[in-house]
């Protein structure tokens, strides 16, 4: 990715409360061209983001970021617990200006910053 021009890479630690958020999905979306980013939190919090499964990064530029715990299982059976606030997700107002070169961008989410959604099944 690093060959690219418009890619940079990134990573950085998500917490909730001062806690490092585990199993966590990361989206960092373009807001003017590009593609979706994703990545998905270790144990400590910490991630990397991905542009495809081989390769890591994310679009120089704006990003539209959301992060998210709660997701509807593979096989609808059900759907893990969604334990951030939708500001940080479905209504998120978290940007970032991903830079050329290396990124690390740490996110300390608030448990009180508004209401959770949990994920609906179709």
């Amino acid at each position: 990715c690093f060959g690219d021009p418009n890619m940079a890479d990134v990573q950085g630690v998500v917490t909730l409360d001062g806690n490092p958020v585990s199993d966590a999905f990361i989206t960092f979306t373009p807001t003017s061209k590009g593609a979706t980013s994703f990545a998905k939190t270790a144990s400590d919090g910490s991630y990397r983001m991905r542009f495809t499964d081989r390769e890591t990064g994310a679009f120089v530029g704006s990003n539209t970021v959301s992060i998210r715990t709660g997701d509807v299982k593979p096989d609808n059976s059900g759907s893990t617990k969604e334990l951030v606030p939708a500001v940080y997700n479905q209504k998120t107002t978290l940007v970032a200006e991903v830079k050329s070169g290396s990124n690390e961008f740490d996110w300390a989410l608030d448990s009180n910053a508004g209401k959770v959604i949990q994920p609906k099944m179709d």
